[in-house]
C-alpha cells in the first residue's frame, strides 16, 4: 500500500508544471485568491499575486484619507475664503459641481491606487506610494496653514 503511494506520488511529481504562466495582471482570483507571495525563486521581483500586502493597507487607508481631506479643504477654500483650484481640470470640474468634483476627484485617486497596488511587488512601487503619501501629505500640512492662518485673523 504505502509502495502504490509512494509511486503515484513520483508520476505525479515527474508531470510537467501546469503553471506555465505566471499569474496575470487581473484575473478571476484577484482580491480572492489564495496567492500571496511569489511561488518560485525567479519570481523575487515584478510579479502579480492575489492578495494585497498588508503593508499595502497602510498606503491605501492614508492616501485615501488624506485625498478626501485635500478635497474637502479645497472646497472649502474655494467656496469660504475665495481660493482658486490650482490644477485647470480639476477647476472646470468646480464650475459643473461639488459633487462632481469629489466624485470624479476621489475616483481617480482611487483607480490609480488599484493599478498600484495591483502591481505591489513590482521595481518602484513601494517608493511611488510613499512619494505619493509624502505628496499629499504636505498638500494637506498645506491646506492646514491656509486654515489656521485664516481662522487665527478672525
Amino acid at each position: 500500500m504505502n509502495e502504490e503511494n509512494n509511486s503515484n506520488d513520483e508520476e505525479q511529481r515527474q508531470q510537467t508544471d501546469r503553471r506555465q504562466e505566471p499569474t496575470p495582471f487581473l484575473s478571476r482570483h484577484t482580491f480572492r485568491g489564495r496567492r500571496r507571495q511569489a511561488r518560485r525563486t525567479e519570481e523575487q521581483e515584478n510579479y502579480y499575486v492575489d492578495r494585497i500586502h498588508p503593508t499595502m493597507y497602510k498606503y491605501l487607508w492614508g492616501l485615501l484619507g488624506l485625498a478626501l481631506i485635500d478635497g474637502l479643504a479645497t472646497l472649502y477654500e474655494v467656496y469660504r475664503l475665495g481660493a482658486t483650484e490650482a490644477n485647470p481640470i480639476m477647476a472646470s470640474l468646480l464650475n459643473i459641481g461639488e459633487a462632481w468634483f469629489l466624485v470624479i476627484k476621489y475616483s481617480v485617486t482611487v483607480v490609480a491606487l488599484l493599478v498600484l497596488l495591483l502591481h505591489q511587488f513590482f521595481r518602484h512601487v513601494q517608493l511611488i506610494l510613499s512619494g505619493l503619501l509624502l505628496f499629499y501629505l504636505a498638500i494637506v500640512i498645506y491646506h492646514g496653514v491656509i486654515l489656521v492662518s485664516h481662522f487665527s485673523s478672525l
